[in-house]
């Protein structure tokens, strides 16, 4: 084989194969182009982060996000919506003061 591939340079490369066998014939040479190209990927990461905390709660529950926080919601164990809110903020607190003991789930949607 003759010619070389740079995989870490975008580019055409020219690669020929030549063929011998143990008698010494000779196979028609075969000529192929490589193409490196740029590997798929994103230009940059956004650092998202959500923090719920503390856990566990007794008066108060906050939930904050690097993102504008649109609606929060909080279900018992069985589903049942128990608090729900419609905001415009990174932060928000909630008020656990009057719930019982317990497993509960939030559910949090927003945009940028």
């Amino acid at each position: 084989m003759s010619g070389n591939v740079d995989s870490n340079t975008v580019g055409s490369y020219t690669l020929t194969y030549n063929v011998i066998d143990t008698s010494g014939n000779t196979a028609v040479a075969i000529t192929r182009t490589a193409n490196v190209v740029d590997t798929l990927g994103i230009d940059s990461v956004e650092d998202n982060y959500l923090k719920i905390y503390p856990i566990p709660t007794l008066n108060f529950l906050r939930v904050k996000q690097n993102t504008i926080i649109k609606n929060v919601q909080l279900y018992n164990i069985i589903g049942q919506i128990i608090y729900k809110t419609i905001t415009n903020n990174k932060e928000i607190r909630i008020n656990t003061s009057e719930l019982k003991s317990g497993v509960y789930l939030v559910r949090i949607s927003g945009g940028k």
